[in-house]
């Protein structure tokens, strides 16, 4: 107690994006608690903050499963990528990760044959992006493509604050439509009150 007057500050910083008209608020943290910390501190600004998470109409796993099963139902605009995790659904919960290997072999099929189902898939996204999907909607390990950077430096931006709104303007967009491709791709999300999706 008597050194914690003197101890080191430690900052961390976690940013959020709210897109009013979609009703999402969108947080990029590396954990489910460093989330809920910060809605917790805009809740207790704002007074209340009535989120919930999108609910899908069918489970990510079933679909990114049907998906290495039948490459043709992966949404359009999306494409698969170099890794996966398998989960075994029965009481061992064994898991098989494959890195750099094509997802759609003989070897990673008959995995899914037997009855294992995709945990974490390796996506990229219209030539902007690259990132892991999980089975709880989390994305992760999100990278912009060198493609999007390029865009962003060809803008016209003369100070450092209209940067940060013309890179804030095309990641922001770019987020939006693959939040709502992959919504559908995984087959929609059921019909929400006027709670904000998180």
């Amino acid at each position: 107690l008597d050194l914690l007057p003197r101890a080191f500050t430690r900052r961390t910083r976690v940013r959020a994006w709210i897109d009013l008209k979609a009703r999402r608020f969108v947080v990029d943290a590396s954990s489910f608690r460093k989330a809920e910390e910060l809605t917790s501190l805009v809740r207790s600004v704002l007074g209340s903050l009535p989120i919930v998470p999108p609910a899908l109409k069918h489970s990510p796993a079933s679909t990114m499963t049907r998906w290495l099963e039948h490459p043709t139902s992966v949404p359009h605009m999306m494409k698969l990528g170099d890794s996966v995790l398998l989960k075994d659904l029965g009481d061992d919960g064994g898991e098989i990760r494959a890195k750099r290997q094509n997802v759609l072999s003989d070897e990673i099929l008959s995995h899914i044959r037997t009855g294992m189902q995709v945990s974490q898939l390796d996506m990229h996204y219209d030539a902007a992006c690259t990132f892991k999907l999980n089975d709880d909607l989390r994305l992760s390990n999100f990278k912009f493509t060198d493609t999007l950077l390029e865009q962003s430096d060809s803008l016209n931006a003369d100070t450092e604050a209209e940067r940060f709104d013309a890179d804030m303007t095309l990641m922001c967009s770019t987020l939006a439509g693959l939040i709502d491709d992959q919504f559908m791709g995984l087959g929609g999300v059921e019909h929400q009150s006027d709670e904000v999706a998180a």
